[in-house]
């Protein structure tokens, strides 16, 4: 449901197994809670509390699904998004867990031997991603994201 008024196509099966159909008229008359940006949120910055203020608002048009408070917060805005915009599923994503030119620690292991070292994550990725690293010596290699700050290299 996208706008508080407007007809819909219904049917109706008698018990003699006639088929009807009929257009039914609608009218809502509601608010719905939304969340609208304070600030201005340049893309793929991490949504927090004080960027946003909670808001009910007659329903009457949403092009997009809204979203609340409570998912909106930790998200990633997919745009640049202006002060005053009402934030919606199209606005905002789950954040990466590692983001491009991210400084990681690669961990290559092979029995008994782990070697450690510092490299660069040359794209965004979440975890048990397979992303490309850059070491210092600018070699680049495919690595597995562990966590936050740790890939295994493959």
């Amino acid at each position: 449901l996208s706008r508080n008024s407007g007809t819909f196509l219904g049917t109706f099966e008698d018990t003699q197994g006639a088929k009807r159909r009929f257009f039914v008229r609608y009218d809502i008359d509601a608010t719905i809670d939304i969340v609208r940006t304070k600030i201005t949120i340049p893309k793929d910055k991490t949504i927090d509390i004080g960027d946003i203020q909670p808001e009910s608002v007659p329903f009457k048009v949403f092009y997009a699904s809204p979203i609340t408070q409570e998912q909106a917060v930790g998200l990633a805005a997919t745009r640049y998004i202006p002060s005053g915009t009402i934030l919606t599923k199209r606005d905002a994503q789950k954040a990466p867990l590692v983001r491009k030119n991210d400084p990681l620690t690669a961990t290559i292991s092979q029995d008994p031997l782990d070697i450690e070292f510092s490299v660069t994550a040359m794209q965004d990725g979440d975890e048990n991603d397979t992303i490309n690293v850059k070491a210092k010596n600018n070699k680049i290699l495919k690595a597995v994201i562990v966590s936050k700050d740790r890939v295994l290299i493959q």
